[in-house]
């Protein structure tokens, strides 16, 4: 199971890394950067696209979506989702590490001292973090994004603009969820994430210093039961550490399928690697979650709700700890947002209520992956920052305020995100999303164009053209509602693209047949049928596009054309500076905006101060705030946003967000999903 022992794992911890020092890269100091910010909001329609040649060998490339190889993604998500029952739930098994225990795990890691009941307490200076999610995807990506993760910077001081700040690697390494796609399994994970950021590692040179390996897993590691997330996050205590790999197993996946069905028919099994290992990163943690005492004053949450909720016993870890440091304000790691794209989300709402935490009665700053851009927003009096773009593919932002919380600072801006979807009907028609929409349309039109002209001529055609747009309007219907929103509406646009779709077999033949006259081949109908079905799934891969770009354009959904772009612009991750003081957070958010470019510099996304309520005085309890009458969501409407009704309770202000149910174990709301 996840998090359980390994009956090979024997006797000591390896505290001791020379046993390994000779996988580590050769000790080099590499020189800070300075930061400069990053342009503004512009409609830039070129991006470099990978591979390129001579730069990344061996590593698998970028998930096509609407692939074949991607399916089967598909089909474990189903599965895994089905199962994600409090009744097969292998957090029951996970027994996490107190926190005091784990202080003085990090602080022995990091070379910090005996004393103190906090990070910087025992090391006696600032701690610094890096945050990242939505990891492994193109391996070529993955490395070129990593060799930015770790290379120190200079930034201004975003308290003091006209003081330099040096930012300078992380001690803690945490991953917010999400580490490989499309199933996060120990084989994807090894070649997409562990191999890229090795090489990475390597190229920068080594610190001689071990760091510390954090994770809270996402809905893909969930997928493969987090067995992979396990192998990379859980603590080790091998007799012998294993090395740090920086070749790929096997980057063909017809292959290494025939392989495993070639064990599988002669009775042997197949030896997954015990240990995903990042070079000059030591993993720590026990469970699935945890808390992380940073300052006297200052903890971190990481927060676990699997594929639906926090579970009981996460839920009473948290608060029993809550109630034992009441006097601590949170810094809290989410699996997915509170408000994807500017709109609430049943998940996230649950995750708070689970950790008995409101924006307006307790400020906090959270952090969370599994939307793929760049977000920070107020709640309340609270902070969220949305940050999932450590390599998969590109979402989104809103195109239009109307309806959406508003963003305080968002990357990609709306204007960009206009023009690349504007670039989405021709990419899936040239089949760089993959090849299922063709397949698809080859099936619609076939009965048309094949049954319909070629055996029954013009009369049968009509018949078999209402039947494909029919088909294809559902589909399209299923395919965008299935994560809820719009329904009404997105029906609305699919029934008029099916209905376009469906012409297109008629209006193919109309157009081919003039085509064919001039070659001399039109009394030939197998030859004709088949540049026409040419022509078609041509023609429908463009209107299918068309379809996912209207949804998105017509703020309906907002996942699924970005999805088929699988754009690889806009990487980012977050370096964070812990006050020693407890007075707050130093956060700096830094992007590369064409990773693929040659020469490509990070840039400063976004820096900003989180002074935590210590600073000013003020209790970190509930009951001592005085709650923002402004509610959650001021200037939105609550009943187009889902918001929950207002609590009866006399003591909250009208208009605000109901405090948490304190007997509630986890909230009702299924998944986001999103990425």
């Amino acid at each position: 199971m996840p998090f359980e022992e390994d009956a090979s794992i024997v006797g000591r911890a390896v505290s001791d890394e020379s046993e390994s020092a000779s996988a580590r890269p050769p000790v080099r100091d590499v020189e800070s950067r300075f930061l400069p910010p990053a342009p503004p909001d512009r409609p830039r329609r070129h991006f470099h696209r990978g591979p390129a040649s001579g730069v990344t060998s061996g590593v698998p490339r970028a998930i096509a979506w609407f692939g074949f190889r991607s399916f089967w993604g598909h089909l474990r998500r189903f599965a895994a989702s089905a199962i994600a029952t409090e009744d097969v739930d292998t957090r029951d098994w996970m027994e996490p590490t107190p926190p005091d225990r784990l202080v003085e795990k990090v602080a022995t890691v990091l070379g910090g001292s005996d004393h103190g009941g906090s990070i910087c307490e025992r090391l006696g200076r600032d701690v610094w973090i890096d945050y990242v999610a939505d990891s492994g995807d193109d391996g070529e990506l993955g490395e070129r994004f990593g060799r930015a993760l770790f290379a120190p910077y200079r930034a201004p001081d975003p308290r003091d603009a006209s003081a330099i700040l040096d930012l300078p690697r992380g001690d803690i390494l945490i991953h917010g969820g999400d580490t490989a796609y499309p199933v996060a399994t120990a084989g994807e994970i090894h070649d997409r994430l562990i191999v890229p950021w090795n090489r990475a590692i390597r190229d920068l040179g080594d610190d001689d210093r071990t760091r510390v390996l954090l994770g809270v897993p996402g809905n893909h590691d969930w997928y493969d039961g987090i067995d992979g997330f396990a192998r990379m996050f859980r603590e080790r205590h091998f007799r012998d550490e294993p090395e740090a790999p920086t070749e790929p197993l096997d980057v063909h996946w017809f292959g290494r399928t025939l392989t495993y069905l070639g064990q599988f028919l002669a009775g042997d099994t197949i030896q997954k690697s015990k240990a995903l290992v990042l070079s000059g990163y030591k993993p720590l943690q026990r469970a699935s979650y945890f808390i992380l005492p940073l300052t006297p004053t200052l903890h971190l949450y990481a927060v676990d709700r699997q594929l639906r909720r926090i579970d009981f016993r996460q839920g009473r870890f948290f608060r029993d700890y809550q109630k034992e440091h009441p006097e601590a304000a949170r810094v809290v790691l989410l699996s997915d947002p509170v408000l994807p794209f500017g709109l609430p989300s049943k998940s996230g709402l649950a995750m708070l209520r689970s950790l008995k935490l409101s924006p307006e009665y307790e400020p906090h700053l959270a952090f969370a992956g599994d939307i793929h851009h760049y977000r920070r927003e107020k709640i309340g009096r609270s902070t969220h920052v949305t940050c999932g773009g450590a390599g998969a593919f590109l979402h989104p932002v809103p195109l239009t305020e109307e309806g959406h919380a508003p963003a305080e600072v968002q990357w990609p801006g709306p204007v960009q995100c206009k023009t690349l979807l504007t670039q989405v009907p021709m990419h899936v028609a040239a089949g760089r999303a993959g090849l299922i929409a063709h397949a698809v349309m080859m099936l619609c039109f076939m009965p048309a164009l094949g049954v319909g002209a070629s055996f029954f001529g013009r009369a049968g055609l009509a018949p078999a053209s209402i039947v494909a747009g029919l088909l294809t309007a559902v589909g399209c219907a299923l395919l965008g509602s299935h994560r809820g929103g719009k329904v009404k509406s997105i029906i609305a646009v699919a029934v008029v693209f099916g209905a376009v779709i469906g012409l297109i077999p008629f209006l193919t033949l109309l157009a081919v047949e003039p085509i064919a006259d001039g070659f001399g081949f039109a009394d030939t109908t197998w030859l004709l049928g088949l540049l026409a079905l040419s022509v078609a799934m041509l023609a429908g891969g463009v209107s299918f596009g068309a379809f996912l770009a209207a949804l998105t354009r017509l703020d309906l959904e907002h996942t699924q054309a970005f999805t088929a772009l699988s754009h690889p612009a806009f990487r980012h991750f977050i370096r964070m500076r812990v006050r020693a003081d407890g007075s707050g957070v130093d956060v700096f958010s830094i992007g590369l905006e064409d990773p693929f470019a040659p020469d490509e510099e990070p840039v400063l996304v976004d820096s900003f101060a989180w002074e935590s309520p210590a600073s000013h005085g003020e209790s970190a309890r509930r009951s001592s705030m005085h709650p923002d009458p402004g509610g959650l969501r001021p200037s939105l409407d609550r009943r187009r946003a889902s918001i929950p009704p207002p609590d009866p309770r006399p003591s909250r202000p009208s208009g605000s967000v109901p405090p948490p149910d304190p007997e509630s174990h986890g909230g009702t709301g299924s998944s986001s999903d999103l990425s």
